[in-house]
């Protein structure tokens, strides 16, 4: 949330073990990144 109160859109990447390994925060008026959430999916599977 922002200082100001409004909400945030955030994507969290999160493992088998319920374990967030991946949060990227960005304003509502974009989209994360999705070849950043890919390539840390990739790390994580091990690819």
């Amino acid at each position: 949330m922002t200082e100001a109160g409004y909400a945030e859109r955030v994507l969290f990447i999160i493992d088998q073990r319920g374990i967030i390994r991946y949060v990227e925060v960005v304003g509502l008026a974009n989209l994360p990144d999705n070849e950043k959430a890919f390539s840390q999916l990739n790390i994580l599977a091990g690819v």
